[in-house]
């Protein structure tokens, strides 16, 4: 998750009708309101420009795609979630944030539906993306898309018991800057696994105040936001 400040570079059009789309339907939760906040995004993705391939408009297409994915995923509709996620990975000039961000997704879908073996495969890929930047010239949003990585590769690590292999992926965490949102919650069930309650606590309240800050911004979705 991350405000639109911070994050990468968009089109403020898009980013206000995914904030419309997503609040029309957290707020009514209806099948009516749900159509229309899909409707809402599928005609912002079709306002971006299909042959343009600059950084903005990959940005803005993969976070429609995202939150397109947040509210399939919020309903059930795992396998059309999960297209929209795959498609994100197409946008070559979208930033790290965004392509990790939708990997991210994909492998807590897996976890969901239980398919623990390729939530590993996919969070081995979300980790691959980091080699393709460089990590000393990261900017914010890059440093809180390698902590993510990281943090969804410890996760499926913890899912299937391996806690020495999740270990190395946490190190430094406490004192990074992208231990926030899904990271940091990630971190905190780290904590509890390794039987360190006091600073899990720590981390889960330091989450839940940084909810409060950020109520009423714009952050980029993933399906586990909904």
């Amino acid at each position: 998750m991350m405000e639109s400040s911070n994050g990468p570079n968009a089109n403020p059009v898009a980013l206000q009708m995914i904030d419309y789309a997503l609040s029309l339907a957290k707020s009514k939760k209806s099948d009516e309101s749900h159509a229309q906040a899909m409707l809402v995004l599928e005609q912002c993705l079709s306002s971006q420009s299909s042959e343009s391939q600059d950084v903005v408009t990959h940005n803005s297409k993969g976070m429609v795609l995202l939150a397109m994915s947040s509210l399939l995923s919020a309903r059930g509709n795992y396998d059309d979630a999960m297209e929209k996620l795959q498609n994100i990975q197409d946008l070559v000039h979208s930033h790290l944030d965004v392509r990790v961000a939708a990997m991210e997704a994909l492998t807590g879908i897996n976890l969901e539906m239980g398919n623990d073996d390729t939530s590993s495969v996919l969070a081995d890929k979300c980790l691959e993306l980091l080699g393709k930047v460089d990590l000393k010239n990261s900017d914010e949003g890059s440093e809180v898309a390698i902590a993510r990585a990281k943090a969804i590769k410890g996760l499926t690590e913890l899912v299937q018991g391996n806690l020495e292999s999740a270990e190395p992926l946490f190190q430094g965490f406490l004192d990074n800057k992208g231990c926030i949102g899904n990271a940091a919650l990630t971190y905190g069930e780290f904590l509890h696994a390794t039987r360190n309650f006091s600073l899990a606590k720590d981390i889960y309240q330091k989450v839940i105040q940084e909810v409060a800050k950020k109520k009423g911004l714009y952050r980029c979705p993933c399906p586990s936001s909904l």
